[in-house]
């Protein structure tokens, strides 16, 4: 039951069983010495894969004294379920009279789950034929560290199973940091008892021990002593400041030319910052006491709308539990001020500027540049809202398309006003008038429009910080993070999975909906997850994805593994569908969902061919043989049906799309218990801000990515005492290789023209062809994510002309909205 120094000079193989990158030492020594004034007895011993360690002890045999020193040196290995190690001893001894005999040792750790720990050594000589051997158990009732109970028992060569000796004990700790213990051991010579007990203390990253023992009489036999550091459980009062207890102590987080998102290379990756990863810093922060405040320098920091709101929301929270934020800043938008404002201390670079340009939406709409360039348009729309294609049948905005755009930029704008006004003390009127008549702003304008609190650089704030604050910079507390310390949890902590639909929703790419699907049934049968959180951020695409990640969701909510969904920036259309079956639908006041509606689109060749000088004619046999059959250009091999669908197929189509539309109404209403004519109230392709949706039961209430994991932890009883593992699916990339080789995705070739086909397409995926390079350079992730969400959408219609698509077009969304990683 013990691992480490300690336990693994006794079994080697848990030498290797406490938390990386914090080995321990231990050195234990007692007061039972047969010579006066010398300490006859000692020991100590290191962790890790490697392991080495001695134990010395002087004998009296007659008037004369022999110091016989084991030492000890083995490798150890394995996860929290299961170790081996392997150790050889040697002995130096003063006399050959003591018998001491040079051995191998080797030991196995089991411990399957939290409640029990299973230990076996063996010990081979290797000058005789003598072998001893342990056998030990530890049980805690509890499932955690606060009671511990523990026997062994212990055969020699020419022992018979019945002439062991054995040992029993029990370990409480009535609070973090303090150990009391008791132990009894059979001590075969006499065929008495050996009785001890366990004191224990730890206290800034050091532990001391004190194990008197007794006789069965009563009678003090020893005091031994135990000093270690890097002790493998937590401290009894980590939050307690042993020196300068006046002085401040602040988190320093240099956030600067980051991107938060979702997931990070795990290698070489300088720019991305995986939200759980600084969301595991933040939760540190906050459980440190003798944390007062936070120090963010966000210099270029920039990230998805919805991660920003929580990571602000984060903040908040931090203030509420007293801790100061201060924040240096370089250019700022209304977006990044809105997350900047926060501070309780908001110092920006004397040559950056504060744009408050407001939020807009529209679209670009090409109509009359079809007609020019002899291209025909279909248009399938037959729900008020649903949009997406209208930018090929129109000149202006629709009145349902204008409506819901409305309301979008409204509820953002408010969104940030609230919180700007809150925190800078500001009347809406206030804010207002700053939006529309001063919409670029100097750093020593708004300071002293009270929009910031100084002008200056890092250098600046951090000498106002430690030279006038007097502040101490610290990093929280190790005993704050989730599984610091394996030995409060034996085995393997059960899992909540955390799975990303991102992008557009597509079989192989975006969603991955095939690979997503078969994670996500994998997991109905997996015993170690518990729970599953589903993030969604995706404006839609084909049907078929996203209805197999929906079917793996009610199979694991059936299954008793509740799937609580977190919807991130946009979670419309294909990207409601995924969330719908979610046993609980967390979303934010800047997510953009709903959107349950369908489209279709048909770009056929009307006069283009007599325009650049092509035909197409043909045989076939079938009257709708010739439906997909091209006018292609010779030379870019781009091609286009060459001609409008008739009236029978339109027909066919209007039924295919409404009866797609009818599906998705159904799923929804059975998906959140809703009456399928308050679905269809709720439809026509009108998608809803995160607000709108809870309001309306499409969502159930605001909450970010790690408030859907509490939720999970909470909803299959893993309370915050109960350690958890999250695992992500998928898994973490490893490397970026177009990064290292300092290009960017191949964008396409700019060939210094363009077929009109090209250019009606790009138009309609509100793309812009001729701006394309060969290679464009990594840097800003939301320039090469808007690009290839503008691409996808192209190739999704194109791919599936006249089909129906559970889609938002990307200029549906507000600039830097639903960008995949």
């Amino acid at each position: 039951v013990t691992s480490g120094a300690v336990g693994g000079f006794i079994n080697p193989s848990t030498w290797s069983a406490l938390q990386k990158g914090r080995p321990e030492f231990a050195f234990w020594w007692n007061d039972r010495s047969v010579r006066s004034n010398a300490l006859d007895n000692w020991g100590f011993s290191t962790s890790g894969w490697l392991g080495f360690g001695a134990n010395s002890q002087v004998y009296q045999i007659g008037d004369q004294t022999y110091r016989a020193t084991d030492w000890q040196l083995g490798i150890s290995g394995g996860d929290r379920r299961g170790r081996i190690g392997l150790a050889y001893r040697w002995t130096s001894a003063d006399s050959d009279a003591l018998g001491r005999e040079n051995a191998f040792v080797a030991g196995l750790l089991s411990r399957p789950h939290r409640f029990v720990s299973v230990g076996m050594v063996g010990t081979w000589s290797v000058e005789s034929q003598a072998r001893y051997g342990v056998f030990d158990l530890g049980l805690r009732p509890l499932g955690n560290d606060r009671l511990t109970l523990y026997g062994d028992y212990n055969l020699a060569t020419k022992d018979r199973w019945d002439d062991g000796r054995w040992g029993a004990g029990v370990t409480i700790l009535p609070v973090r940091g303090l150990h009391l213990g008791a132990t009894m051991r059979d001590e075969s010579s006499t065929g008495k008892l050996r009785w001890s007990a366990n004191v224990g203390v730890n206290v800034a990253d050091f532990g001391f021990h004190w194990l008197p023992s007794w006789n069965s009489d009563g009678d003090l036999r020893a005091n031994t002593f135990l000093a270690r550091s890097n002790p493998p459980t937590r401290n009894l009062a980590n939050d307690i400041r042993i020196f300068d207890h006046d002085q401040e102590r602040f988190a320093v987080l240099n956030l600067e030319n980051r991107y938060l998102t979702y997931q990070q290379f795990r290698l070489f990756d300088q720019r991305r910052l995986a939200w759980l990863d600084l969301a595991a810093v933040l939760d540190a922060i906050a459980a440190d006491e003798s944390i007062d405040g936070v120090a963010l320098n966000l210099f270029d920091f920039t990230g998805r709308p919805s991660l920003i709101w929580e990571l602000r929301a984060r903040l908040e929270d931090l203030q509420e539990r007293g801790k100061e934020i201060v924040i240096l800043t370089g250019r700022l938008d209304i977006s990044r001020y809105y997350l900047a404002s926060v501070a309780d201390h908001l110092m920006m670079d004397p040559e950056a500027d504060l744009v408050l340009q407001g939020v807009a939406s529209g679209r670009t709409y090409i109509r009359d540049m079809l007609d020019k360039l002899g291209l025909g348009y279909q248009e399938m729309r037959y729900f008020k809202y649903k949009s997406a294609a209208e930018v090929g049948s129109r000149m202006d905005m629709s009145e349902g398309d204008r409506e819901q755009r409305q309301r979008l930029v409204d509820v953002i704008y408010e969104e940030y006003r609230r919180g700007i006004c809150a925190d800078r003390r500001l009347t809406t009127a206030e804010f207002d008038a700053l939006v529309n008549e001063s919409v670029g702003i100097t750093p020593a304008a708004a300071k002293d429009k009270g929009l910031i609190d100084a002008v200056g650089r890092r250098s600046d704030l951090m000498h106002w910080l430690s030279r006038d604050r007097r502040v101490e910079f610290a990093a929280p507390h190790i005993e704050h993070r989730a599984g610091s310390f394996p030995e409060e949890n034996w085995g393997e902590p059960v899992q909540v999975a955390v799975v990303y639909a991102v992008g557009g929703c597509l079989m192989d790419e975006g969603i991955n909906g095939r690979a997503t699907a078969r994670y996500l049934n994998s997991l109905v049968n997996n015993r170690t997850v518990k729970a599953v959180v589903l993030r969604a951020d995706s404006p839609g695409g084909d049907p078929l994805p996203s209805d197999l990640v929906a079917g793996a969701i009610r199979r694991l909510n059936a299954a008793g593994k509740p799937v609580i969904v977190s919807q991130g920036d946009v979670a419309a259309s294909g990207g409601y569908w995924i969330s719908m079956d979610g046993a609980e639908i967390l979303t934010t006041p800047l997510t953009i969902t709903g959107s349950i509606g369908v489209i279709g689109a048909w770009v056929y060749a009307d006069e283009v061919g007599e325009k650049v000088g092509m035909a197409y004619d043909g045989v076939k046999r079938g009257d709708h043989a010739d439906l997909l059959r091209p006018l292609r250009d010779p030379f870019l091999g781009i091609g286009i049906p060459h001609r409008a669908l008739d009236e029978a197929e339109l027909d066919l189509a209007r039924e295919y799309i409404l009866e797609a539309y009818d599906g998705f109404v159904t799923a929804v209403a059975a998906g959140r218990d809703l009456s399928e004519e308050r679905v269809r109230e709720l439809g026509q392709g009108r998608v809803w801000m995160g607000g709108d949706a809870v309001e309306r039961g499409l969502c159930d209430r605001f909450g970010g990515l790690s408030a859907a994991i509490a939720e999970a932890r909470h909803r299959v009883g893993l309370g915050p005492e109960r350690e958890v593992a999250i695992v992500e699916f998928p898994p973490q990339p490893l490397i970026d290789l177009a990064g290292l080789l300092g290009g960017g995705r191949p964008m396409g070739i700019s060939l210094g023209f363009l077929s009109p086909v090209e250019t009606a397409f790009a138009a309609l995926a509100g793309d812009a062809p001729w701006e394309r390079q060969a290679a464009l350079p990594v840097g800003e992730p939301t320039v090469l994510e808007d690009f290839d969400y503008g691409t996808w959408y192209l190739q999704s219609l194109d791919g599936r002309m006249g089909k129906p698509r559970f889609i938002l077009a990307p200029d549906e969304l507000p600039d830097g909205w639903g960008l995949p990683d």
